[in-house]
């Protein structure tokens, strides 16, 4: 495996950012033509982007970057839970008996959690960097049938 230079790490975050820009553009016209719809934020104003890659890929290195550069919001869905266990409320009693049977959190609480953090946010928030979520295809079409509709772009490299 050859190392990173500098210049692959420039030419990495430039696609990230067009990949952010290409988002933004699409969410905008995708709303234009659903004027009916009303998703808890509308992310035409403030894009929501899903982080995606596996453990060590780099997610967390470039939410940094997103975030010093446009002021997005980050999300992780752990840091979220964790933060409701915390909490003591009566989900917190759910999760945490869920997590200590070692099963994993149902879809549904995890939505209400990103959906609750969305809406609390948006109010400041300049877009929104969803890190953890989705893990599995069904779970981006509940996020897309509960929080917003996503716009998918590829960037080659």
């Amino acid at each position: 495996m050859k190392s990173w230079s500098k210049v692959d790490a420039a030419r990495d975050v430039l696609y990230f950012g067009l990949l952010v820009i290409g988002l933004w553009l699409e969410a905008t016209s995708f709303f234009r033509r659903r004027p009916n719809y009303q998703a808890p934020v509308d992310p035409s104003k403030k894009p929501i982007v899903w982080i995606l890659g596996g453990p060590g890929s780099g997610k967390g290195t470039q939410c940094e970057k997103i975030i010093a550069k446009y002021g997005f919001t980050h999300l992780s869905t752990g840091d979220l839970l964790r933060a409701e266990v915390k909490s003591g409320s009566e989900r917190a009693k759910c999760l945490t008996s869920i997590m200590e049977r070692g099963e994993l959190v149902p879809n549904d609480l995890v939505l209400d959690l990103l959906k609750e953090a969305i809406i609390a946010h948006a109010p400041t928030a300049k877009g929104f960097l969803v890190d953890g979520y989705p893990r599995e295809k069904s779970q981006g079409i509940a996020f897309e049938k509960t929080i917003a509709p996503v716009t998918v772009r590829h960037c080659a490299k």
